[in-house]
Formats: C-alpha cells, sequence, structure tokens
C-alpha cells in the first residue's frame, strides 16, 4: 500500500510581543510634582496619596498620632516594641499650632485627611490624602517641572541665628535693630539648623511678590550668616483649598488639595505639565496628562496601546494554541498530549519554551 501523507506542519504560532522599551534616562521628578503644606505651618511637609495602613511599605510603619512618640510595648502602631532608641522613634520637628501649644513631632508620624468628611463631592469619591515629613533638599526647577517648566515657586527669609539645638518648627528669636523679631527653625540649604522668617513669596515668573508677616522659611532656603536677606530663592509649591467658597479656603495655595477642604472637591482639574499634550493653562489640581506615546494604534492587533499617541509596529493576532505539549509531562491524562495520543496534533512539536508567547 501506498506510504501515508507526511502529517501536516503545525500551525504557526503568534509571534511574542516586542520587549518594553527601557526606563527613561531622567528621573521621577520629570514627572512627578511635589507640594508643599502652607508655609504658616511651622512642620514642613509633602501632600502624598493616603497611608492606608500603619505597615504601609511605602513609608515605612507610620504612627497616625503626632502625639504617639517612641514606642511602647504596647504600642501596635509601630511595631518596634519597646524600641525608644530607633529612628522612626526619633523627634524630626515641632508642630506649633496657632494657640501657642506646641506638639513632638517624630520621624514616622504623619496627618491624615479624609476625602469624604462626611460628604460626597460632585466629582465622586475622593481618595484619602496625608502630609509626610519634607525630604526635599532643593527645589530646582527640575523637581516636578518636566524640565524648565515653572511648577515651583520663590521665597525670601531674612537669617535671625543659628539654631541652638532647636529643631525645624521650633519658635526663635533674635535681637535685631534693637527689636526682638521672632522666626522658626528650619534647614537652610547649606544642611544646617538656622532661626529665620518668612518675608515674602512670588510665582515663578517673579511677577506676583506678595509680603508675610509671618511664616517658615522653606527648607532649603539659601540663609546664613554670610546671607542675611538673600534673593528670591526657589521653592516647592503650596497645597492647600483653593475652593472660595470653603471655609478651609487657603488664598496662599497655588496647587488645590480637595482633601484639605471642608468638603472635598475638585477645582479645576487638568494636566498642570506644560510638556504634555494635553497641558491645561488654567488648571491648579493635578489632573490626567498625555505624554508622547509611540505604539500601536490598531484596537485589533495583538499589542494595542491605547495609550500611544504616534503609531508604531503592530502584531497581528494569530488563533491556535501555543501551549508546549512538554509542559503536562507528569500530569494525570498527559499520554493524551504526547506524540502519538489524541490532542498531540493540536501541539507545535519540539517548540523550545523560551519562544513561547
Amino acid at each position: 500500500p501506498p506510504s501515508p501523507p507526511p502529517p501536516s506542519p503545525p500551525p504557526s504560532l503568534p509571534p511574542s510581543p516586542p520587549p518594553l522599551p527601557p526606563p527613561p534616562a531622567e528621573g521621577c521628578e520629570k514627572i512627578c510634582l511635589y507640594v508643599t503644606n502652607p508655609l504658616d505651618e511651622t512642620v514642613p511637609m509633602l501632600w502624598v496619596n493616603t497611608v492606608p495602613e500603619v505597615e504601609d511599605p511605602r513609608f515605612g510603619h507610620m504612627q497616625l498620632d503626632i502625639s504617639s512618640g517612641p514606642s511602647t510595648a504596647s504600642d501596635l502602631t509601630n511595631l518596634i516594641y519597646a524600641s525608644d532608641g530607633a529612628v522612626s522613634d526619633t523627634q524630626t520637628a515641632t508642630r506649633v499650632y496657632q494657640d501657642g501649644s506646641e506638639e513632638a513631632f517624630f520621624n514616622d508620624n504623619y496627618l491624615p485627611f479624609d476625602g469624604m468628611s462626611g460628604e460626597f463631592p460632585a466629582s465622586g469619591d475622593l481618595p484619602s490624602a496625608s502630609l509626610v515629613m519634607n525630604t526635599i533638599h532643593d527645589p530646582t526647577p527640575d523637581q516636578g517641572s518636566g524640565g524648565a517648566s515653572p511648577l515651583y515657586g520663590y521665597a525670601k527669609c531674612q537669617w535671625l541665628r543659628h539654631a541652638r539645638g532647636e529643631l525645624p518648627g521650633d519658635p526663635c528669636s533674635a535681637m535685631w535693630g534693637g527689636s526682638m523679631v521672632s522666626g522658626t527653625v528650619f534647614q537652610a540649604a547649606a544642611g544646617t539648623m538656622e532661626c529665620g522668617r518668612l518675608l515674602a513669596i512670588n510665582n515663578a515668573a517673579l511677577d506676583a511678590s506678595q509680603a508675610v508677616s509671618t511664616g517658615r522659611c522653606p527648607r532649603g532656603s539659601d540663609v546664613d550668616t554670610a546671607n542675611y536677606i538673600p534673593g528670591w530663592t526657589r521653592r516647592l509649591l503650596i497645597g492647600a483649598c483653593m475652593i472660595p467658597t470653603d471655609p478651609s479656603y487657603n488664598p496662599a495655595a497655588e496647587v488645590h488639595v480637595p482633601q484639605a477642604c471642608d468638603v472635598p472637591a475638585d477645582y479645576k482639574k487638568g494636566c498642570l505639565f506644560p510638556t504634555a499634550l494635553n497641558f491645561d493653562p488654567d488648571a491648579v489640581q493635578s489632573g490626567y496628562c498625555e505624554w508622547p506615546t509611540r505604539g500601536c494604534t490598531d484596537p485589533t492587533a495583538y499589542n494595542y496601546n491605547s495609550l500611544a499617541t504616534e503609531s508604531g509596529p503592530c502584531i497581528d493576532k494569530v488563533a491556535g494554541c501555543s501551549i508546549y505539549q512538554g509542559l503536562y509531562t507528569g500530569l494525570p491524562n498527559a499520554d493524551k498530549f504526547v506524540d502519538g495520543g489524541p490532542y498531540s496534533d493540536k501541539f507545535a512539536g519540539d517548540l523550545p519554551i523560551g519562544q513561547l508567547p
């Protein structure tokens, strides 16, 4: 009898998706916006997304109550039992309230802000936010600016004296011109603790100067004995409630933080980065930004990228089984999938696992 015809070649497998491009050379500061709390608050802090749990790995073991202080054997929020000398139990600042009362602020403290306040804003549920210690030493144009974009402001401070063991936020004073002048301890550009007072703030264009009577010098201010009253130095933008009708409205705010309002709600939300494709010059609240992105724009393709703004290579979808038959070796009914089994013709034989999509 004639020989049977040779078996049909296995169906072609869909090609593997192209490898992901390497991360950009620039750091996150090119597309991240760093926002500080109002300058009339003594402790320099940064607005961040909510700290959902005390064990949040983004910030270590945080303590909700700023007065909690050093851990004790029963302090479950800190998770460092009876370790008063631990780094997280180190006092790093002093929070002074408007009534003059003071409270120690520790390395692991944070201040939460409820994004709901018992009411539902028109824009829908808002997540909570938190304030953590400011770790930005030098607010240069690159930090949160998208390059040379003006996502920063300026401040002018007066140096009063060196700190004498005080911490950031501690009240301080010194004799100037025959009068006692009050200020607040802050960390200067050189990394030293200094006593100074805020004189004025300005925008990035230096065309909106506002004199102020009280306030902390921004962290990283270039103020010392050789520079008693320097020129304008860069600072982080101020975040607070910008809704004029809200009881917590802050006229000094430059970035709207919904959670800082009594009734949290979005306000002039849009893309704040001038280098983005959808930059909104009227926006004051950070929203979605669209960046030039090369990718497949065909929604029927295997590697379709819904965020692509520039057309790139596409890979057509190819129907077929792409499971390597060797993966079933040793499993129940594996004989049905090996060579000669009833389902062996459904697989691409001898395909190395490394080539599987």
